[in-house]
């Protein structure tokens, strides 16, 4: 799937738009309650920086994929959670607050395990140069867009209706320019994968769905905070990491990194949303 400029700009615009609007959905006093549950959120973090890297690193060696679609998966792997597992989270009855705070954090710790992790697993694979610099720096703005939106929502909360307007707009230019300009592509690129790589888009959230149950048993956590901890850790912020691919990787090679991010894109939601639906079975006081 080879992309224009115009549409590394669309899928751009389309991931600042999204984080900013994650940090517009926060207020300062409720995410301090949240960040005080430091243990859960500390096992988010190993969930999503170290072992999902390490399941996608066995996976693509698995498969046995080629260079270019193995940097995507990996990239993806270390991704920090968006806002879609507070979606999800909300669905399946579990922990909105404990969610949200392990987006913010998540995003935070990003700045410096996501290059680490891209240092540590990327380093060896094909003969490409990988963009440390250009993802360190993508990633610091990204994440300035959620400070933003918190403050805005903290100090400001009836500017904050007003630019959740704008910035939903944005994000609803951004997909319609998407579906314009890349959708043909999109359904190309999904009837024409291979299986395996499909397979993968799916296997990877599946599995840390399943990874965050089982840490969660034995931590004894309540069914509310296991399912945050569980969606968080599988569902990735794929809009951030095509927009780290688009922005940092030249356009020779974005198109073939992208491919997986954006088959996980599409899969993720309905994977995500039944994870979530049996989830939402499992009570607040029980354990997964």
């Amino acid at each position: 799937m080879e992309l224009t400029l115009i549409e590394k700009a669309l899928f751009a615009s389309f991931g600042f738009a999204l984080v900013f609007y994650i940090g517009l959905s926060v207020k300062g006093e409720d995410l301090k309650e949240s960040l005080k549950e430091k243990y859960k959120l500390l096992l988010g973090i190993v969930l999503q920086f170290f072992l999902s890297p390490m399941i996608a690193y066995f996976i693509g060696t698995f498969f046995n994929l080629d260079p270019l679609n193995f940097y995507g998966l990996l990239l993806l792997s270390m991704t920090p959670c968006g806002s879609i597992p507070n979606s999800l989270t909300m669905l399946a009855k579990g922990n909105s607050e404990l969610s949200v705070a392990m987006t913010v954090t998540n995003s935070l710790a990003s700045l410096v395990l996501m290059p680490l992790m891209a240092k540590v697993f990327l380093g060896g694979q094909g003969g490409i140069t990988v963009p440390y610099s250009g993802i360190l720096a993508n990633l610091f703005v990204l994440i300035l867009f959620i400070v933003l939106g918190v403050f805005i929502n903290t100090k400001k909360a009836s500017w904050a209706g007003h630019f959740k307007k704008g910035t939903a707009a944005i994000l609803a230019l951004s997909v319609l320019g998407i579906a314009i300009f890349s959708g043909k592509k999109i359904i190309y690129l999904f009837i024409n994968s291979p299986l395996d790589i499909i397979l993968i888009s799916v296997l990877l959230p599946f599995t840390l769905y399943l990874l965050g149950v089982f840490i969660s048993f034995l931590f004894k956590l309540k069914a509310k905070d296991s399912k945050a901890i569980s969606l968080g850790a599988g569902t990735y912020n794929s809009p951030l990491t095509m927009t780290l691919i688009v922005a940092s990787f030249p356009l020779s090679t974005s198109s073939e990194v992208i491919k997986i991010p954006l088959l996980y894109t599409h899969t993720v939601i309905v994977v995500g949303v039944i994870t979530a639906f049996i989830y939402s079975k499992f009570k607040g006081e029980d354990r997964l």
